[in-house]
């Protein structure tokens, strides 16, 4: 073990964050373990100890959606949204959450913050697209699609959702 005592404020800093690391590894290997209880008690330790870093949050954010738990998900991505203020990330991360939990309207406002900042993905741009003809906008989601599939040709999944908007409107 370290001995912080000796270390200089940036060096305990550092040695904490390494730790918080470990600490996240730790929760993903029990997660995969299947025990998801004992995860989320690591990755609180990993944020008592790392100050609540950013990936540790992801992680846990990441784990509350796949439990289903969406509103601690939103909350945790609100809290990185404060910490990362500069990051599309959470503003993607929650676009594609609400998307889930089927609230569009909150969906498109996410993922159009995280566009204009920068997260030009096709899969945002296909979440950008299940949002908006979800609001009724069929010809914004279709743009969407073709600039999905535009970027990433090789997503069979995107090309699905394009094909099956387009033959549902009854459209080419």
């Amino acid at each position: 073990l370290w001995r912080t005592d000796t270390m200089d404020a940036p060096q305990r800093w550092k040695a904490r964050e390494l730790v918080a690391l470990a600490y996240l590894l730790e929760a993903d290997d029990q997660r995969r373990a299947g025990n998801g209880a004992q995860a989320v008690e690591t990755l609180q330790r990993a944020l008592d100890l790392g100050g609540e870093l950013v990936d540790v949050l992801y992680a846990l954010a990441e784990y509350y959606e796949r439990e289903r738990d969406f509103e601690n998900a939103r909350q945790i991505y609100e809290k990185i949204k404060t910490r990362a203020p500069l990051s599309w990330r959470p503003y993607k991360a929650l676009g594609a959450l609400y998307v889930k939990v089927e609230q569009y309207g909150p969906a498109l406002e996410e993922m159009q913050q995280a566009l204009l900042m920068g997260a030009a993905t096709p899969g945002l741009y296909n979440n950008l697209a299940v949002a908006s003809i979800n609001v009724g906008d069929l010809d914004r989601g279709v743009a969407y699609l073709r600039q999905a599939v535009e970027m990433a040709p090789e997503r069979v999944d995107i090309w699905y959702n394009l094909g099956m908007v387009l033959h549902g409107a009854g459209r080419r």
